[in-house]
Formats: C-alpha cells, structure tokens, sequence
C-alpha cells in the first residue's frame, strides 16, 4: 500500500509504502528503496517532507529518519520524541508533514 507520494525538487518520486518495500525514490531509471535492512526503523512508512537543505524526512512506524542523497544520515527513534508530527492535508488527499517538533524547535520547515 501506498501511503504519500511526494516529488522532490531533483525531480525524484519518493513513495511511502506500508510494505516490505518501504520508501522507495524513483530517480526517472532507477528504483531505490530503503528498508529496516538499511537502517529503517521499520518498514511501515507513513508520510515524507523534503527539507530546504534537499533531505527528506521520513515518518515511519518507529520514528522519523532522514535521507540525504542515497543514504539514512539521522534516525529520530519513536522512544525519544512521544510527539513527532502533526498532519495536514493537501489540495489532492495525500498526508503531508506540517510541521515537525522536537524539543519546541521545528526542524521540517
């Protein structure tokens, strides 16, 4: 199941699956995904934000990750933040981030 389809400022589609596939990016050739066995904290993804820096944060049943080019560089475990996101919807029905709070600071603006 896919659960948010974002496309990214390089033109990537980045799919948030609630499968054994996780997140997946499609760069226009190439498929990537990033699972538990790349450092994931699960493979139940619920929703992606790309950063103004270019990362993407990734809510996940366990945590909120992030991915810098083709790789997890931060990994927020669900145990440390009780209150990761809060969601709003779009226009056309997908969840996207509003914001993401951690210590009263916002770090998905």
């Amino acid at each position: 199941r896919i659960r948010s389809i974002i496309r990214d400022s390089k033109g990537h589609i980045w799919l948030a699956t609630f499968s054994e596939y996780g997140m997946v990016r499609f760069d226009g050739e190439r498929v990537m995904c990033f699972t538990p066995d790349d450092g994931m904290p699960s493979d139940r993804m619920r929703a992606s934000y790309e950063r103004k820096d270019g990362s993407v944060l990734v809510a996940c049943t366990g945590g909120v990750v992030v991915i810098k080019g083709n790789k997890i560089s931060k990994i927020y475990s669900i145990f440390a933040i009780p209150k990761i996101i809060s969601f709003k919807k779009n226009c056309v029905g997908f969840s996207i981030f509003d914001k993401v709070k951690f210590d009263d600071k916002y770090f998905a603006e």
